[in-house]
Formats: structure tokens, C-alpha cells, sequence
């Protein structure tokens, strides 16, 4: 008999929905939700791990599905309080919606705003997707106030330590006329002694005097070069001239001094004309020439020019001890010297090439240097050439 139609059907026994209902579920779908849920755990715990502050962002609106705990915790919100909350509600001063929603992705400097208005610096990465209904973007901020704190601290000590070089700069420029005065009467003194001295035992005595006096005006000298450069006293006068003169003149003069200490010394004629200020160029080639005679033991100077394009290359080439690799990068500071471990006042001061690098950059001239330890340098500064009609 099957019964009336109209009537409904007794429900199936109950042991049926268990065997069949249930017990299909707990076997087929049981074991893939422990799985899903161990890694909503796992991301969980990632989430809420590590001290950076990290806000899922839902799109278009952005605002705030999720935070972690860190964000929380510095932010003074609960996780649900946090939530369906605005970004630019933690956000001060810069609005991300835009950036959010047009799939930007990038590292930003911005604040943000805790529970009871106090703002700290962030340093924000954003990753989104493309628009759409239902996404999310990550937000991931790093609390940079300790970062920040350092930089103040450090450009508070670096305003200071300028502004005490300043000052020193401007003593010294002040105060140049009597710093130099004494130093010319020593040198005044001690000439007069020698000659009254000649051929006395203790003579040698006065020579050593003098090399030190020598040596003290030269310090005095690169000492008050460099505070004058410093405190803006130098001022450029470039004009056009022919370099073929200041060449000559200097390789009259350094030959001279080179055939005494056993050198030989050569000067290449050149017809060029160079845009520069006539003076401070040639400060600039007789404190490379005096650097390669210091250091030059045996062989040669050569003193000549390149034209590359519309500049010339005036270059010094010397057969001397050379740099090595690592001391490339020293050569042109104040007091550095290479090959002069027992700071012989003979080899100088090492201000020489400190006062080419701040005279090149103040004529807009570029000095380079190349060389081989142990077989001697090339260094060139680079002038304008003159526009001839």
C-alpha cells in the first residue's frame, strides 16, 4: 500500500540520518574543515605576530575589516571597535582611499592617529588588487618614532658641529692678518740669524730652526687657504684665456726643481684657450706639481692637455710611489697622506690636494686621479674650453 499522496511521508528513521546524513558529513567534510580552520589559525597567529601594525582594508570604501593585534595595542582601539571604522580614522593628514582603490602599491611616510588623538609617524607599504566588489587591500605600518627621534637628534648634532665650524672659519678668516704677521717675523728672524750664523758650528742649529719655521707658515698657509674657501672670501673670477702661457711658466719654473732632485720635468706646449679664473687654476696645477716632485723619487713629471669635446684635460703624470686601491677615496681630505707614515714635514702637510678638491668645486672644475702603487699617478682637472668666433 502506498498511502495517500496528499499525506506527507513519516520521516526516515533516525538511525538512517545519522548513517547516511551525518556520517557522510563527518567523513567527507570534517576532516577539510579541521584543515581549514588549523590555517585560519596559522594566519592568525602570523597575523597578530611580529611588532609591525597591519590593517586589512576593504575596497572601494576603505575602511577597516581587520587589524592585528600589535595595530590594536598601539592604536588604543579593540579589534572591534577598529572594525567598519573608516582608514582615515587612524589615518592623519594623507587620504590612501584614492591610492587604495586605483591598485597602487608603494612605501609612504604618513601619521597616524591613536584613540585619544595623539599622532605618531608611520612608514606605510600598501598592496592591493584590482577594484572590485568585495576586495581587500594590506596595509602594513611600521611605528618609525624612534627612527624619527634619531634624526632629529642627529641633524640637532649636525647643526651644531656646522655651526661650531663656522665659527671657527670665521675666527680664523678674522683673525688672518695676525696669525700671519708673527709667522713672517719668525721667517724675517731666522733668515737674519743664519746670515749672521754662516759658517758658525752652531749653524746647523739655525737650519733646523728655519725648517721649522718653514714648515709652520706652510701649515699656517693651507690652514687659512681652506677657512677662507670655507667662509665664501674666495670668489671666481673666470674669464676666457690662453692656457699655452700659465703652462710655460710653470714648466720653466718646476724644471729647475725637478733637475735638482734628479727629475726630469716636461711641459707639452698647448694652444688651447680655457674659460677659468687665471689665479686659482694656477694654484690648482702648482699643488699638483708640488705633489708629484713630493713623491716622486725617480724618472719624471709630465705636465699636458687633452681636449675631450669642448673641454680641456690638463693632466700631471708623475712616475712616483702611486695610491693604492683603498686610499683613493682619502686622498683629496684635509692632513691625509699616503706613503708618509713618519709625517715627514718634508712630503708636506697633506693640505695640498684638500685645496685643489675645494677650489675645483668652487670653479665648477672636475679633479680625478688615477694610479697604479708603485708606479706612479695621473691627476687632471677638466676646464671649460673658450667658444672661439
Amino acid at each position: 500500500m502506498t498511502g495517500d499522496p496528499d499525506q506527507p511521508s513519516a520521516p526516515p528513521p533516525a538511525e538512517s540520518i545519522v548513517g547516511f546524513g551525518l556520517g557522510s558529513m563527518r567523513k567527507s567534510y570534517y576532516p577539510e574543515l579541521r584543515r581549514r580552520l588549523a590555517e585560519l589559525e596559522r594566519f592568525r597567529t602570523l597575523f597578530d605576530a611580529g611588532n609591525d601594525l597591519i590593517l586589512l582594508v576593504g575596497l572601494p570604501q576603505a575602511t577597516i575589516v581587520d587589524a592585528n593585534l600589535p595595530a590594536c595595542r598601539r592604536l588604543g582601539w579593540d579589534r572591534a571597535q577598529l572594525l567598519g571604522r573608516p582608514l582615515a580614522d587612524v589615518l592623519a593628514g594623507r587620504d590612501l582611499g584614492g591610492m587604495l582603490a586605483a591598485d597602487a602599491s608603494g612605501q609612504v611616510e604618513a601619521d597616524f592617529r591613536c584613540r585619544g588623538g595623539e599622532l605618531f609617524p608611520v612608514e606605510l607599504t600598501c598592496r592591493t588588487t584590482p577594484p572590485g566588489p568585495g576586495l581587500t587591500a594590506l596595509v602594513v605600518a611600521r611605528d618609525i618614532t624612534d627612527r624619527r627621534r634619531f634624526e632629529r637628534e642627529l641633524q640637532a648634532a649636525r647643526d651644531k658641529a656646522e655651526r661650531a665650524s663656522m665659527a671657527k672659519t670665521k675666527f680664523l678668516t678674522a683673525a688672518s692678518h695676525d696669525l700671519r704677521q708673527p709667522a713672517q717675523s719668525l721667517t724675517l728672524f731666522t733668515d737674519l740669524l743664519a746670515a749672521k750664523l754662516a759658517g758658525h758650528p752652531d749653524a746647523t742649529i739655525v737650519e733646523h730652526l728655519q725648517r721649522s719655521v718653514d714648515a709652520l707658515r706652510l701649515l699656517l698657509d693651507g690652514i687659512l687657504d681652506l677657512s677662507r674657501m670655507d667662509a665664501g672670501l674666495v670668489v671666481p673670477l673666470a674669464r676666457p684665456f690662453a692656457i699655452a702661457p700659465l703652462l710655460a711658466q710653470l714648466g720653466i719654473e718646476y724644471e729647475a726643481r725637478a733637475r735638482q732632485a734628479g727629475l726630469r720635468l716636461r711641459a707639452r706646449p698647448c694652444n688651447a684657450r680655457v674659460v677659468s679664473d687665471p689665479l686659482l687654476l694656477e694654484r690648482i696645477l702648482r699643488n699638483l706639481l708640488e705633489n708629484a716632485l713630493r713623491y716622486t723619487r725617480r724618472g719624471g713629471i709630465l705636465l699636458g692637455c687633452r681636449r675631450r669635446g669642448d673641454r680641456l684635460r690638463i693632466e700631471v703624470w708623475d712616475s712616483g710611489i702611486g695610491l693604492a686601491p683603498e686610499q683613493m677615496d682619502n686622498i683629496f681630505e684635509e692632513f691625509y697622506q699616503a706613503g708618509n707614515p713618519e709625517r715627514d714635514r718634508a712630503k708636506g702637510l697633506g693640505l695640498g690636494l684638500a685645496i685643489v678638491e675645494r677650489l675645483a668645486r668652487l670653479l665648477d672644475h672636475h679633479v680625478t686621479v688615477s694610479s697604479r702603487e708603485g708606479r706612479g699617478s695621473r691627476f687632471a682637472v677638466t676646464v671649460p674650453l673658450a667658444i672661439t668666433r
